[in-house]
Protein backbone atom coordinates (compact mmCIF):
# COMPACT_ATOMS: atom_id res chain seq x y z
CA UNK A 1 0.00 0.00 0.00
CA UNK A 2 1.44 3.36 -0.97
CA UNK A 3 0.33 6.37 1.02
CA UNK A 4 1.22 9.82 -0.23
CA UNK A 5 0.53 13.41 0.75
CA UNK A 6 0.81 12.64 4.48
CA UNK A 7 2.41 15.29 6.66
CA UNK A 8 2.71 15.83 10.41
CA UNK A 9 -0.51 17.28 11.84
CA UNK A 10 1.13 20.48 13.06
CA UNK A 11 2.96 21.14 9.75
CA UNK A 12 0.05 21.09 7.30
CA UNK A 13 0.48 23.44 4.33
CA UNK A 14 -2.73 25.37 3.72
CA UNK A 15 -4.07 25.83 0.20
CA UNK A 16 -6.24 28.76 -0.85
CA UNK A 17 -7.84 26.75 -3.66
CA UNK A 18 -9.10 23.85 -1.53
CA UNK A 19 -10.62 25.22 1.68
CA UNK A 20 -12.27 23.03 4.28
CA UNK A 21 -9.60 20.38 4.83
CA UNK A 22 -10.88 17.77 7.24
CA UNK A 23 -8.19 17.72 9.93
CA UNK A 24 -10.19 15.20 12.00
CA UNK A 25 -10.11 12.73 9.10
CA UNK A 26 -6.34 13.13 8.77
CA UNK A 27 -5.91 12.71 12.51
CA UNK A 28 -8.04 9.54 12.46
CA UNK A 29 -5.91 8.16 9.61
CA UNK A 30 -2.69 8.74 11.55
CA UNK A 31 -4.17 7.07 14.63
CA UNK A 32 -5.15 4.06 12.47
CA UNK A 33 -1.60 3.82 11.09
CA UNK A 34 -0.20 4.00 14.62
CA UNK A 35 -2.64 1.31 15.83
CA UNK A 36 -1.73 -1.05 12.97
CA UNK A 37 1.98 -0.56 13.60
CA UNK A 38 1.41 -1.10 17.31
CA UNK A 39 -0.42 -4.38 16.70
CA UNK A 40 1.54 -5.82 13.79
CA UNK A 41 5.00 -4.39 14.38
CA UNK A 42 7.00 -1.32 13.47
CA UNK A 43 6.92 -0.30 9.80
CA UNK A 44 4.01 -2.59 8.87
CA UNK A 45 2.46 0.57 7.44
CA UNK A 46 4.84 3.41 6.65
CA UNK A 47 5.32 6.41 4.40
CA UNK A 48 6.44 5.69 0.85
CA UNK A 49 8.85 8.63 1.11
CA UNK A 50 10.76 6.76 3.83
CA UNK A 51 12.11 4.39 1.16
CA UNK A 52 12.51 0.66 1.10
CA UNK A 53 15.39 -1.69 1.78
CA UNK A 54 16.87 -3.29 -1.30
CA UNK A 55 15.95 -6.85 -0.38
CA UNK A 56 16.75 -9.69 -2.71
CA UNK A 57 14.85 -12.95 -2.69
CA UNK A 58 16.88 -16.04 -1.78
CA UNK A 59 17.77 -18.20 -4.78
CA UNK A 60 15.62 -21.04 -3.41
CA UNK A 61 12.51 -18.86 -3.70
CA UNK A 62 13.16 -17.68 -7.24
CA UNK A 63 11.03 -19.14 -10.00
CA UNK A 64 12.56 -21.23 -12.76
CA UNK A 65 13.36 -19.52 -16.05
CA UNK A 66 11.63 -22.05 -18.29
CA UNK A 67 11.14 -19.60 -21.15
CA UNK A 68 14.59 -18.01 -21.12
CA UNK A 69 17.09 -20.70 -20.13
CA UNK A 70 17.46 -24.02 -22.00
CA UNK A 71 19.08 -25.66 -18.95
CA UNK A 72 15.97 -25.06 -16.84
CA UNK A 73 13.44 -26.67 -19.20
CA UNK A 74 11.55 -29.50 -17.47
CA UNK A 75 12.22 -32.99 -18.85
CA UNK A 76 9.32 -35.11 -20.04
CA UNK A 77 9.72 -38.87 -20.36
CA UNK A 78 7.35 -41.24 -22.21
CA UNK A 79 6.01 -44.19 -20.25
Amino acid sequence: IALSGLVPENEHQLNLLTPGINHKKNSDLMKAVDNINGSWGTNTVRFASSGFKDTKAPRALMSKRYTTNWNELPLVKAL
